[in-house]
């Protein structure tokens, strides 16, 4: 059981660190376009004030 077990997990790690990698140079990618527009800049400001919004409401109801 030892034996198969190492594998699959070596083989785990190998493909969460491929999806990870993939992630990152994805968001690098974008990151230069979403600086770059107001329009994307706006969005994001909002987006981020409406989940601290939404998280404050769920303290205060907690």
């Amino acid at each position: 059981m030892a034996a198969q077990l190492a594998p699959l997990g070596l083989l785990f790690v190998l493909l969460a660190a491929l999806v990870d990698t993939g992630y990152a140079l994805v968001a690098h990618r974008l990151s230069g376009r979403l600086r770059a527009s107001g329009r994307a800049q706006r969005g994001m400001s909002r987006t981020a004030g409406g989940v601290y919004l939404a998280l404050a409401g769920a303290a205060v109801v907690v």
